[in-house]
């Protein structure tokens, strides 16, 4: 589809040479192209000069001009869309395997070191100082009587050992 006339109107030669409608009558000029800027010229005989400027900076150049086949167009297209399809979460989870493996194994050290200091009994300390004496029931409903300068210590987990 050909640009209408005004959308040129203000162009400079910078333009027209980016401008792919330009470059395609510059580079594969043909018939109907060579009628449309003609056209052009007589509707702005004042681009007259830019125009021809631009023209021969684009022949200087030499930009090659490539052309896909509709085969290659094809090839390209689906190149692109595999590259930019999200990937499953089978797939996601696949290729990051190792790093899962390491947090599971992480966690699964961490619960166990949790667990195993949770239940290590606690030690409990009675102390005298001296001249003192203190009197301490026992979990066992026992008595014991501390004496100056004395300590005793127990497990909290005194009703779950053997006999004493």
């Amino acid at each position: 589809m050909e640009p209408n006339f005004d959308y040129y109107q203000y162009f400079s030669v910078e333009d027209f040479i980016n401008d792919p409608f330009f470059r395609g009558w510059v580079l594969r000029p043909d018939s109907d192209k060579d009628q449309y800027w003609e056209a052009y010229l007589v509707t702005y005989p004042s681009k007259s000069e830019t125009l021809k400027q631009s023209r021969m900076l684009l022949l200087k150049l030499g930009i090659p001009h490539y052309q896909l086949s509709d085969a290659g167009v094809t090839k390209l297209w689906d190149s692109i869309q595999t590259a930019a399809l999200p990937k499953s979460q089978t797939e996601y989870f696949y290729k990051h395997a190792k790093f899962w493996y390491a947090a599971a194994s992480i966690l699964v050290i961490v619960g166990l070191a949790i667990g195993f200091w949770s239940l290590q009994p606690t030690l409990i300390r009675h102390q005298t100082a001296f001249g003192q004496t203190e009197e301490i029931t026992l979990p066992d409903s026992s008595t014991v009587i501390l004496n100056s300068n004395s300590t005793l210590e127990y497990e909290d987990n005194w009703e779950n050992q053997s006999a004493r």
